[in-house]
């Protein structure tokens, strides 16, 4: 059990490296779930209750995540289900933390993406986007907020932006 544990904190930690700051990457991982489900054949882990998860001054709390990797043990996807999953980091160059949740997270680390799908709220400083789906591309900077059903995207904007 305790290798199984080894083996899937291993996982979260490469997929991480693709989302945090460079002084994160240098940094322990630590996860701590109820139960952990690996299948070494699909490349598939799941991680369910209470999971949460640090790297340096990343942070992502969930009720249940899953991570998916290719046959060459590259992280694919994570996904991060829950009553608002909460993910935050601090950017690169960047004083002012970024803050995401929403009741699914969806990291794609070869893409440089995070997807906020169902009550989704992004935060850095006073700039607050909300909204039912939104795609946020952290090397770029850039995003995107479609209209979903009859929710509307709401973005606040101060002054000395």
């Amino acid at each position: 059990m305790w290798r199984m544990l080894r083996r899937a904190s291993l996982l979260l930690f490469i997929a991480s490296r693709m989302l945090a700051n460079d002084v994160d990457k240098q940094q322990p991982l630590f996860i701590v779930a109820d139960e952990v489900l690996m299948n070494t054949h699909t490349h598939i882990t799941i991680y369910t209750g209470h999971v949460h998860a640090q790297q340096g001054t990343s942070h992502l709390t969930a009720d249940k995540v899953i991570t998916f990797k290719s046959n060459q043990n590259k992280m694919q996807k994570i996904i991060a289900y829950g009553k608002q999953a909460k993910y935050n980091t601090l950017p690169n160059d960047s004083k002012d933390p970024l803050y995401a949740s929403a009741d699914v997270l969806i990291f794609k680390p070869n893409e440089n993406m995070i997807q906020l799908r169902g009550n989704g709220v992004l935060t850095q400083a006073q700039r607050k986007l909300t909204g039912e789906k939104i795609d946020y591309n952290t090397a770029a900077q850039t995003l995107y907020s479609a209209q979903h059903e009859s929710s509307r995207t709401t973005i606040i904007i101060p002054p000395s932006d």
